[in-house]
């Protein structure tokens, strides 16, 4: 058996989950993968065929990158695809024998031990970590965020027939820690600045007039088993968890820089992180509601105060690394 331990945090998905993981078997922070995270991917209804969709489909939002989980961490993630489940075992037990963990990618709807078990199709990722065989039957012992404190037992008959995705993990010779965390700043504040064109505030913006006009809140919800599974509010709850893993990126600086502003920004992006809630709540309230208009009002203009409030952290961020260029006494 591999030796790892789960990482709980509540602000990581799955596949984030793992990889924070592997970093911490490994010695390495993962909180260096956070440093791209200021987003706000969405589509306005002026560009193609927007009026078209729903806002929730217009928004774009996923866990980590694997490419700065490599840049940043020093880890190289590879996707290996089997087409039988023989194939795949034999990869995870090569990956095994090495000691290595071995990410596996499932559909919840088949995972049994998943909330969504035969109820909805969701990209839920696994940490292999042994192979169990018992009289004929093989089983694998995973690693699930939503369990952290124990390991959960899949059988091999569990995985699909045709595509099995595994990830295989490998340590590189150095990662973003021998950086310096002056650059990792600087590349938060360029991805807050420059967000397919304009920055994450305008978006933020944006959306939130989007959101002022809307006639039908009832449209964002058709087709789910679940008012909450709808992706108006999966996508919004990532915006909320990527503010919590900002705040914690800006830990990571405060720690290493000794620098009182970066908690205080820190600190911060917790606070946004609950008001992106307190949005989510807002919308979720507009379903039940004959008429939505005035809650609707509200969680837009709760958003133009989340983009003034997000603006203010980014201009104080530029001020710290000014100063710092600047060769400031306070560095």
């Amino acid at each position: 058996m591999v030796s790892i331990s789960a990482v709980e945090d509540p602000n990581l998905i799955c596949s984030e989950s793992l990889v924070a993981a592997v970093a911490k078997s490994w010695g390495i922070d993962y909180r260096l993968m956070f440093f791209r995270m200021w987003s706000f991917r969405y589509t306005s209804a002026s560009v193609g065929n927007g009026t078209a969709e729903t806002l929730g489909a217009r928004l774009q939002h996923s866990g980590c990158d694997f490419t700065d989980v490599e840049k940043k961490l020093g880890i190289r993630v590879t996707h290996h695809v089997s087409h039988t489940p023989l194939e795949a075992l034999a990869t995870i037990r090569s990956e095994l024998n090495d000691m290595r963990p071995v990410g596996l990618n499932i559909d919840a709807f088949w995972c049994p031990w998943h909330p969504l078990f035969g109820k909805q199709h969701l990209l839920h990722t696994l940490g292999v970590v042994d192979i169990r065989e018992t009289s004929g039957d093989i089983s694998l012992k995973v690693m699930d965020s939503l369990f952290p404190n124990q390991l959960q037992s899949l059988p091999l008959s569990a995985l699909e027939k045709d595509r099995i995705e595994c990830l295989r993990f490998a340590p590189l010779p150095t990662n973003a820690a021998e950086r310096g965390w002056e650059e990792l700043l600087g590349e938060m504040i360029k991805k807050a600045e420059y967000e397919d064109g304009g920055s994450v505030m305008e978006r933020i913006r944006e959306f939130a007039n989007e959101v002022r006009q809307l006639s039908d809140i009832l449209r964002e919800i058709e087709g789910y088993p679940y008012v909450d599974a709808a992706p108006l509010f999966t996508e919004l709850n990532m915006v909320a968890l990527m503010r919590n893993k900002l705040s914690d990126a800006l830990g990571y600086v405060w720690e290493c820089s000794g620098k009182g502003e970066m908690r205080m920004f820190a600190a911060e992006f917790k606070r946004i992180a609950k008001q992106w809630e307190v949005v989510q709540h807002l919308l979720l309230k507009s379903v039940f509601l004959a008429d939505a208009s005035k809650v609707l009002q509200l969680a837009a203009k709760k958003m133009e105060e989340i983009a003034d409030a997000e603006e203010r952290v980014l201009h104080g961020l530029k001020k710290e690394i000014e100063a710092k260029d600047a060769g400031a006494d306070s560095w």
